[in-house]
Parts: C-alpha cells; sequence; structure tokens
C-alpha cells in the first residue's frame, strides 16, 4: 500500500470506527446515567457544577475521533515507524488524560464512568486507526 493509499484509507476507517464508537459510548453514558445518582463535573475554568449532557457526550467522542484521525494522517505523513509513533502518543495520551475526568468530577463515581466514556471511543478507533498504518515507512 502506498503512502498515498493509506492517507485516502484514515476517513473511510474513521467513519467506520466511528459506527462503532458511537453506538458503544452510548450505551455507556446511558448506563451511567441510570447507575449513577449525577453525572457532574466542573468543566476548565467554570466556575460550578454542571450536569454531563448526552449532546456533550456526542461531541467530545466526535471530536476526538477526527484529533485521532487528524493525528494518524501527521503520523503516517512525516513519522518514520507511524503505527508505532501513533499507538504510543495516544496510549501516553489517554493515560494522561486519564486524570482529568477525575479532577473535574464532583464523585468518584463520575470519574470512573467518563473514563469508560474515553475507552468506549478509544478502543475502536485507534485500534481501526493504527491498524491503517504501515508498521514502517
Amino acid at each position: 500500500m502506498t503512502d498515498t493509499a493509506n492517507q485516502r484509507g484514515l476517513i473511510p476507517t474513521a467513519g467506520a470506527a466511528a459506527i462503532v464508537a458511537i453506538p458503544l459510548v452510548s450505551i455507556v453514558f446511558l448506563i451511567a446515567q441510570a447507575t449513577t445518582d449525577s453525572l457532574l463535573v466542573t468543566p476548565p475554568g467554570g466556575d460550578g457544577l454542571q450536569q454531563v449532557q448526552f449532546a456533550d457526550m456526542l461531541v467530545a467522542s466526535v471530536a476526538g475521533i477526527l484529533a485521532g484521525t487528524g493525528i494518524a494522517w501527521l503520523m503516517n505523513r512525516f513519522v518514520g515507524k507511524p503505527r508505532r509513533s501513533f499507538l504510543v502518543l495516544c496510549g501516553v495520551s489517554l493515560g494522561l488524560y486519564a486524570i482529568v475526568p477525575f479532577a473535574a468530577a464532583e464523585e468518584l463515581a463520575t470519574g470512573v464512568w467518563l473514563n469508560l466514556m474515553h475507552l468506549a471511543v478509544a478502543i475502536p478507533v485507534v485500534g481501526s486507526l493504527a491498524s491503517r498504518l504501515p508498521a514502517s515507512t
């Protein structure tokens, strides 16, 4: 597969991953809502607590899918070992970003549910995009 073929394949791959990730994260969100008293967070720079809404979760999920696709494209274009570099960057980013939900959440359960939502999007998206990236260029 050529570099151009890989780049063109990233968009359909991201679309297919979104078809899996969006329903999956929606299910996690609905379970979290049903089993947790509230999904209250203090947004960055926010004054008070806010309830996490379904629309917020969808927007964040789509933003994550777009960001992941952009990062995969950049890795494919500019890095010698795009697959490994992409997986390492995503793994480190997810690991570091796992702190944010706990810092923003009012309750521990909310932080856990938010991290599960991150994983519900990340696993199909990162896995699918990584499978399209060559091991080396």
